[in-house]
């Protein structure tokens, strides 16, 4: 019998989304100047003079996608540039799961073995982002992750001593879990505030919000299938029927799923 508690990085391969590059709503916002320049003339009726340029500088306009999940580090950016005006308060990154996996596992022949096993994994940090202006909330947003995992795998193990070994294996997995995401996008009420008040060059750093806003969802993504696992480890005899070991596995999954939103903005 096999007892394993461990760590899972980067769950649902999400940091990306959550850190860096948000997710772009169904909508569109506008006039957006590009950064292409080009000479106002005739000749090009589409070029725009900008005016922070010389005359007949411009650039073209155009519209660009909202965000239905700003990134985090835009919101670090805007906290910095803005002086803490927009206050990014919670930039957690990329979800970490703890895992936990109950197997069997015996050996054949005289350097093979086969495991049989269960993993549960759930998100234990990560994931929360949150910002507001002057209190006032505009991104809270919290992740979630689950998963249950059956790996079968056969192996290779090779004494290195006669108390220790190393392994590898390779076998199929079945999986089933998948992601969740709570809470709300109300950059565009943060916008209208600022505008309000005369700040429109601040304002228009939050443009891109969803339209209506998008408030207290609850969308999940669950999904199933049956996929490669990859393992490698080392073990060292501490009883006479007790080992321990440290092992890295790599579990492949992948599938596509539909999360249904519950307000306008979603």
């Amino acid at each position: 019998c096999i007892v394993e508690f461990g760590l899972q990085l980067d769950l649902g391969q999400l940091g990306g989304t959550i850190t860096k590059d948000g997710l772009d709503a169904a909508s569109y916002y506008g006039p957006v100047r590009s950064t292409d320049t080009c000479t106002v003339g005739p000749n090009d009726p589409t070029c725009v003079q900008n005016p922070g340029k010389p005359a007949g500088e411009g650039n073209y306009l155009g519209v660009a996608p909202r965000k239905a999940i700003p990134a985090e580090n835009k919101l670090i950016t805007l906290d910095r540039t803005t002086g803490g005006l927009i206050n990014a308060r919670s930039t957690k990154g990329a979800m970490v799961g703890g895992n936990l996996m109950v197997g069997y596992e015996s050996d054949f022949g005289k350097y093979f073995f086969w495991r049989v096993a269960a993993e549960y994994t759930q998100k234990i940090s990560g994931g929360i982002t949150k910002a507001d202006i002057a209190g006032y909330s505009i991104v809270d947003m919290t992740w979630g992750f689950s998963s249950i995992v059956i790996p079968a795998t056969v192996g290779i193990k090779l004494n290195v001593t006669e108390d220790a070994a190393v392994y590898m294996g390779a076998g199929l997995n079945y999986f089933n879990g998948g992601w969740s995401l709570n809470g709300s996008n109300n950059l565009k009420g943060g916008h209208d505030i600022l505008a309000a008040a005369g700040a429109g060059s601040v304002a228009n750093l939050i443009a891109d919000g969803t339209d209506p806003i998008t408030t207290r969802e609850h969308v999940r993504f669950r999904t199933s299938g049956i996929a490669p696992n990859f393992l490698i480890g080392t073990q060292a005899r501490v009883t006479d029927k007790g080992h321990v070991f440290l092992e890295l596995e790599t579990i492949m999954s992948a599938a596509y799923a539909v999360g249904k939103t519950q307000s306008a903005g979603g």
